[in-house]
């Protein structure tokens, strides 16, 4: 067992069914799992039990999908597309906070570093010893800077930096409890610190920053609070310990706003909506959460179903200003939970496909992922058939290549809003051969797709600093080296290719790895589509050490310019087929990094003419061509040997002969990056003839 694939080891109890020996129920850490054959496998079976011990929780500010929270026992856990993905295990207690720059770059307190929530860690330079009790602030009117402070405020102008510089503003007289930037005016800041002060400045961005100080309407030592109001800034609402205030002087002076506010307990945050007319503020305790706005004498309870014996501690917001906003609460014991704010508005449209990129005559299916309850629908489907619909989850037929844009206008009862797609489905005619790939230009290439199995964002990348055979800084790669993606089928698809006209059609390809160990490897699939990417045939499978170019490797693996190999794919079983597709496979197993590079597809054009040019024509392949750096020389069951090869230019003159080691089984790579640019021609010396092809340097 371990934590973050099966059954998990901090074990509380295992039950047998009465009835059916080999069936047990194991109650742990993870939830609980079942095992069907006496506990040699098992499978969760937690769907729908809310008992996530939460230690700390934050909501991505762009992107309303995208929750990452710290559990106790089970790693740090982020939501994306509305499934949970763990992406470190153990315990996992820093507070954190997104920015307002990447929808899914997260910043930890406790550890002063920020990673996307599917990625790695690097450190955002704060100017002192991290903690969770350090604060830290955004604000959505100046993406680019950041405060942070613990006695001492500072400022950040470039956040978005790779070492981000930090000047300090002010320093205050106790440790601050709360920090906050008007939405307002965002050169006021306030700070709240636990000996009863409250500060403010008002010229953050000044060359000497000058903070003013005010006693606090309330003690903070334990929890404070401080939101502005979008709308008026004057107007700076306080939570101090368990108690509420309200100034409509920046501070100076208070009175209180507590009414309504039941228990005596802390105020975990306050929160104000700023797309609200009439001040709307939300507020939480450990055990409620609370409405009000200006023109209601009291706060009121909106804790609707919301769990009663565990404790809430974060508190969070994502607010688009339209129907698709949520408030969010984590607790300890009890998950994550959530309600819809701005139910009032017009929907806020939205909506996916199952498949931007297709092939002619491909029919495809929309879905609608409007919030806001709609109850109409009006799709316009440019290039498409229909080219219309008002149901709500339409299917549409492409027929003509192109690129086309899709509408989706949704209602209810508080009106309509539109959103629209633009260059969203790309109808691609089939290339013809020959291909090649280096991955030089844009990832994923034009008209190729990647298949992210889990959608949790870790899938194929590219790669700027290794490339096949070292002769380039290209390549894509798949890290098995840091994420355990055990089982996943995670793919990079090629987009449709024609293989009528042409005989003894091959793909190339160029593969390094290296294993972690015996234990953790990972394997490497290509499959082939006829249908247009609705099913694959397996084609090749390689695994471990059959597929390893390097030795075991303990570390994050790169390959050596002699640590790659070049591997063919015979495709004579689908010459004749319009619409063929690759998918390049990743089996994770967590072991290491796969790379891929200088994918080429070639075949020999049927001539009718003169048949006996049929063998000649497809005794060698040569790719890719045109060529830049490096070309490969292939060859089939119809070269019976090779003397030598050689290279002319168009004036006759040999520029490359090699007359040893040449054998039948090995891919020849040749060196062409100091040729001229220009024509050359390539024979290949057989035991009976001599073979020719041309080849373009560039």
């Amino acid at each position: 067992t371990n934590w973050y694939d099966n059954c998990h080891t901090d074990m509380h109890g295992i039950k047998q069914h009465p009835q059916y020996n080999n069936m047990l129920f194991d109650v742990n850490d993870g939830g609980v799992f079942i095992s069907r054959n006496g506990g040699v496998t098992w499978q969760p079976r937690s769907n729908g039990i809310a008992a996530t011990e939460i230690y700390s929780a934050a909501q991505s500010k762009l992107q309303r999908n995208i929750v990452s929270i710290g559990t106790q026992d089970n790693g740090e856990l982020f939501l994306s597309s509305n499934t949970w993905f763990t992406n470190r295990g153990g315990d996992w207690g820093s507070t954190m906070l997104f920015s307002y720059n990447n929808a899914n770059t997260v910043y930890y307190y406790e550890n002063g570093k920020r990673r996307p929530v599917n990625g790695s860690e690097s450190s955002y330079n704060l100017p002192f010893a991290p903690t969770n009790n350090i604060s830290l602030e955004f604000n959505k009117k100046i993406i680019n800077k950041a405060f942070c402070a613990t006695q001492n405020i500072y400022l950040c102008n470039s956040i978005t930096s790779p070492t981000p510089a930090w000047n300090q503003l002010g320093t205050t007289l106790g440790q601050v409890k709360a920090l906050h930037c008007l939405v307002a005016d965002s050169s006021v800041l306030y700070a709240m610190t636990d000996n009863n002060l409250l500060y403010r400045c008002d010229n953050v961005f000044a060359g000497v920053p000058s903070f003013t100080s005010f006693p606090s309407p309330g003690p903070a030592n334990i929890a404070g609070s401080i939101t502005g109001i979008a709308t008026n800034s004057n107007i700076v609402i306080v939570a101090c310990g368990n108690t509420i205030y309200r100034s409509v002087n920046k501070g100076q002076t208070f009175a209180n706003y507590n009414t309504g506010i039941a228990g005596g307990l802390n105020i975990i945050a306050i929160y104000h909506d700023e797309y609200s007319l009439n001040e709307e503020v939300y507020a939480c305790t450990a055990q409620k959460v609370y409405y009000r706005n200006s023109s209601m004498a009291s706060w009121q309870n909106i804790s609707f179903n919301l769990p009663t014996i565990a404790n809430m501690n974060e508190f969070m917001f994502y607010n688009s200003g339209n129907a698709a906003s949520v408030l969010r609460v984590g607790y300890y014991g009890r998950g994550v939970w959530e309600l819809p704010i701005n139910t009032s508005m017009v929907p806020a449209p939205n909506f996916t496909v199952n498949r931007q990129i297709i092939c002619p005559n491909t029919t495809i299916n929309f879905s609608d992922l409007s919030y806001g309850n709609p109850t109409a629908w009006q799709w316009t489907f440019q290039g498409g058939n229909p080219a219309a619909s008002n149901i709500m989850n339409p299917s549409v037929t492409y027929s003509v290549p192109g690129i086309y844009s899709v509408t989706l206008t949704v209602t209810n009862i508080n009106g309509s809003a539109a959103v629209t797609q633009t260059a969203y489905i790309n109808v691609t005619n089939a290339l013809i051969l020959p291909i090649t790939e280096s991955f030089a230009g844009v990832f994923p290439p034009q008209n190729w797709t990647l298949f992210d199995d889990a959608q949790n964002q870790i899938q194929w990348q590219a790669s700027n600093t290794v490339g096949g055979y070292g002769a380039s800084n290209e390549s894509t790669f798949y890290d098995n080296y840091n994420f355990a993606e055990l089982g996943r089928r995670d793919a990079v698809i090629t987009q449709n290719f024609n293989l009528t006209g042409v005989i003894n059609p091959k793909l190339y390809f160029d593969v390094a790895y290296a294993r972690y160990d015996n234990v953790n490897y990972d394997s490497l699939a290509v499959g082939v589509s006829t249908n247009c990417g609705q099913s694959f045939s397996i084609v090749y499978v390689k695994s471990g050490t059959v597929l390893a170019t390097a030795p075991d490797n303990s570390g994050y693996f790169i390959p050596a310019a002699n640590q790659w190999r070049t591997d063919t794919i015979n495709l004579n079983a689908y010459v004749g087929q319009p619409e063929v597709m690759f998918t390049f496979q990743n089996r994770g197993n967590y072991g290491n990094v796969l790379y891929l590079d200088n994918i080429n597809l070639n075949a020999s054009v049927i001539t009718t003419a003169v048949k006996k040019n049929e063998t000649e024509l497809s005794a060698f392949e040569v790719y890719p061509n045109p060529a830049n750096e490096k070309i490969s020389v292939a060859f089939n069951s119809q070269t019976e040997s090779v003397k030598a090869i050689l290279i002319r230019d168009n004036l006759g003159r040999v520029v490359y002969e090699n007359r040893k080691n040449i054998t039948l089984n090995d891919v020849q790579v040749i060196d062409v990056s100091n040729f001229t640019k220009g024509l050359y021609f390539i024979s290949v010396e057989g035991s009976k003839k001599t073979f020719t092809k041309k080849v373009i340097v560039q």
